[in-house]
């Protein structure tokens, strides 16, 4: 689960950088990447979190959001991250079941996170295309 999380943190700030949005501080980092990783369900935390939020990242107001509201973001938001990828979790146990079983189980997991975090990192930065 580590490796994933690593791997798709590393996809999201490579995209982020191929749109030119070019965050530096570590909090804004990881706020991109938690917002992307939880999809739709960070929408309505980051509502109320923040006072002014969208569906898209503009590439102006990310960076101009102050620190203070990024890491009250971040607060708001690693609660749902870890429930959410503890959920996920549970697909990863999957990969201990005897005769390949787990295998089968555990690949069509990691199949359909990473599917769904593309898409959540494309739709994040659809505006910029």
């Amino acid at each position: 689960m580590a490796w994933f999380i690593t791997s798709a943190a590393r996809y999201i700030l490579a995209l982020a950088r191929l749109y030119d949005l070019d965050l530096e501080d570590i909090e804004r980092q990881r706020g991109l990447v938690m917002t992307v990783l939880l999809g739709g369900s960070a929408t309505g935390v980051a509502t109320r979190a923040a006072e002014t939020t969208g569906q898209h990242l503009g590439k102006k107001a990310v960076q101009q959001i102050p620190m203070q509201t990024v890491r009250s973001i971040n607060k708001k938001l690693g609660p749902y991250f870890v429930t959410k990828f503890s959920q996920r979790g549970v697909i990863q146990l999957g990969k201990v079941l005897p005769f390949g079983f787990g295998a089968v189980i555990g690949g069509a997991g990691n199949y359909a996170v990473a599917h769904s975090t593309i898409l959540s990192a494309r739709k994040a930065f659809e505006e910029f295309e």
